[in-house]
């Protein structure tokens, strides 16, 4: 049973196998499938703190250790797990927020953009504020406004649509080589397979398949 847990990618259930049987299983795997268990739902920082130096000598358990990198690796191990089980709704809705936060890092790392420069807190997310651009990149604040079907960029939560929008507006002034047109094209077409498939399965009582997903994206 504990085996079928593992094959499954469900550390949830392979712990509980462990906790229900404990004296079945040497200590070092406790450790590591309690482990695996935070890791698979984000909580990777409370489930570094299960293993010991035996176990991280003996395993390779982090791909990347940069924590600049670590926070979206994760996530994207978190929603990969989503896909190879085929919980295809849950894997939809994980596809916003980590195209999102590649999308952030790459202004960050690319063009030395950090969209918090631009934004303050509201509530537990950060929002893109037209007063801060205003004050420190008004020519970003007037790309935006044509961009607006209003002609006045609102206020509005970080997300990938306006991310999209801020590379571009980088893409224009730096006059783009082509590895970051590609890279502007691609994360453009990410973005509207995203829009299609998980605003669908978001609002919309239908069943999420592999074949679903092929079909609208076709």
């Amino acid at each position: 049973q504990f085996e079928k847990f593992l094959t499954r990618y469900d550390y949830f259930g392979a712990a509980g196998v462990v906790d229900q049987y404990p004296r079945a299983f040497p200590e070092p795997v406790r450790r590591i499938t309690a482990h695996m268990k935070g890791r698979s739902v984000f909580d990777y920082m409370n489930a570094d703190k299960v293993l010991k130096k035996e176990d991280t000598e003996a395993f390779s358990f982090f791909p990347v250790r940069n924590m600049d990198y670590r926070k979206i690796y994760e996530f994207y191990l978190c929603t990969y797990i989503r896909f190879l089980q085929q919980d295809w709704h849950d894997y939809l809705l994980r596809l916003s927020p980590l195209l999102t936060s590649l999308l952030e890092f790459y202004l960050q790392k690319s063009y030395s953009f950090d969209v918090a420069s631009i934004s303050s807190r509201e509530g537990e997310a950060w929002k893109i504020r037209s007063y801060i651009m205003s004050q420190k990149m008004p020519e970003l604040l007037d790309f935006l406004n044509t961009k607006s079907e209003s002609g006045r960029f609102r206020d509005s939560f970080v997300a990938l649509s306006n991310l999209i929008l801020i590379l571009e507006y980088f893409i224009n002034i730096r006059k783009a080589n082509e590895a970051e047109q590609k890279i502007f094209d691609l994360f453009k077409g990410l973005r509207e397979i995203e829009e299609e498939l998980r605003n669908l399965a978001a609002h919309q009582m239908i069943v999420v398949s592999d074949d679903w997903a092929k079909r609208i994206t076709r």
